[in-house]
C-alpha cells in the first residue's frame, strides 16, 4: 500500500469484492466511459462483461492499483477514487507498459492525475526496472492531455507504440517515455 497523506488518498492492490462494481460504474457513466475504453459507449452489466474486467485488471497488468481516500476515523470507510495501473505491453521479458489512469469525476481537477501519473511513472522505472513506459489518450480527453503536456515533457510521440483506433468518435495519441530519457532529465 502506499499512502499520500497530503492528498488524503492511498493506492492498494486491486482485487476487493467492490473493485469491479466501480470499474463497471465508471464504464456505464456517460462521461467517463468515452474516456475509457474504443469499444462502443452502452449500458453494460452482464457476468460476462464482469469477468472481463476482473480477468483484465487481475492478469494483464503488471501494476494496479485502486485509488481510495484515507479515512480521517477507524470509523469511516474509504472512498473510491479510481485506479491506476501499469499495464502488459508487448513480450513480458520487454519491460515495456503501457500507464492508465481512471478517476471518479468528484476528485477531477484536484491536482490527483498529476500526483499519481509522477508516482506511477517514477515507481515504474525506479523499482519494477521498467525500460518503456507508454500512454494513450482519447482525443477529447483535455484533462489527461494537460496533465500530460505539462509534467510529461520527456514523453514523445512513437509511432512504434501508436495503434490508430479510428470510428466516430476517438483516436489514440500515442506517446511513449524511455528510461534513458528519464536519466538525462533527472542529471
Amino acid at each position: 500500500m502506499f499512502d499520500f497523506p497530503e492528498l488524503g488518498i492511498r493506492l492498494r492492490a486491486f482485487g476487493q469484492p467492490t473493485d469491479v462494481d466501480n470499474l463497471m460504474k465508471q464504464g456505464n457513466d456517460a462521461e467517463i466511459a468515452p474516456l475509457l475504453t474504443s469499444r462502443f459507449i452502452v449500458p453494460r452489466g452482464d457476468e460476462a462483461y464482469r469477468e472481463m474486467l476482473k480477468n483484465d485488471y487481475e492478469k494483464k497488468t503488471e501494476m494496479c492499483c485502486v485509488v481510495e481516500t484515507i479515512p480521517s476515523s477507524k470509523d469511516e470507510s474509504p472512498e473510491y477514487v479510481g485506479t491506476t495501473a501499469l499495464w502488459q505491453s508487448g513480450e513480458p521479458g520487454m519491460r515495456h507498459v503501457r500507464f492508465s489512469i481512471v478517476l471518479e469525476k468528484k476528485f477531477w481537477g484536484k491536482g490527483l492525475g498529476k500526483k499519481l501519473t509522477n508516482f506511477m511513472v517514477d515507481h515504474a522505472f525506479r523499482h519494477l526496472n521498467m525500460h518503456r513506459i507508454g500512454l494513450g489518450v482519447f482525443e477529447g480527453n483535455e484533462r489527461a492531455l494537460a496533465v500530460y503536456k505539462q509534467w510529461c515533457a520527456t514523453f514523445a510521440f512513437d509511432p512504434k507504440l501508436c495503434k490508430l483506433n479510428f470510428d466516430s468518435r476517438t483516436k489514440w495519441i500515442c506517446a511513449g517515455r524511455y528510461r534513458e530519457k528519464v536519466e538525462l532529465v533527472q542529471r
